[in-house]
């Protein structure tokens, strides 16, 4: 049996792996064109781009190429197993994803205070495009007030949304 080292630690473990593998096409035999690229590296890839918040064509090489792992993607996007999603946060009627949920708790802790879309990024550890789309759905939604300043966003809680106060006591 081939086993393919985990390559980050937030590849697929050994145990992942087995739950995902008896889902996937075992071989290429009697097919036409090439055979199957590796399928774990490749759902590693999609799982790191995801991740990642990152363009395709940035992909690690050690990967492989971006373009296999883009059209497996598209091609089988929406029938992935549920064992490979992650768990939402327990409030995931209120909040769209963890991200969120996260960035308006730290907003709603500190009202007073005004902070960078970059600055959240780095100290709530989540990628930069990923927090700014949440920040746009929140503000849209007038949880946060936003200005910008210069080439930044600050944003803040918006205290005077009707649901400010009952999230405030969920903190």
């Amino acid at each position: 049996m081939h086993r393919v080292l985990m390559r980050d630690r937030h590849d697929m473990s050994d145990e992942q792996w087995a739950l995902i593998k008896p889902h996937l096409p075992a071989s290429s035999a009697g097919r036409a064109g090439r055979p199957w690229s590796d399928h774990r590296a490749v759902i590693n890839a999609v799982l790191w781009r995801t991740r990642a918040g990152a363009a395709w064509r940035d992909l690690p090489a050690e990967y492989g190429p971006w373009k296999t792992a883009y059209n497996r993607h598209r091609r089988r996007a929406g029938r992935y197993l549920p064992v490979m999603r992650s768990d939402g946060p327990a409030l995931m009627p209120v909040f769209r994803s963890q991200h969120q949920a996260e960035l308006l708790m730290w907003l709603l802790l500190h009202p007073e205070q005004e902070y960078g879309v970059t600055e959240m990024a780095v100290r709530l550890e989540v990628p930069l495009s990923t927090l700014h789309r949440e920040v746009i759905r929140l503000d849209g939604a007038g949880l946060v007030a936003s200005r910008t300043q210069g080439r930044n966003r600050l944003i803040r809680a918006d205290l005077d949304h009707p649901a400010a106060k009952a999230l405030t006591r969920l903190t």
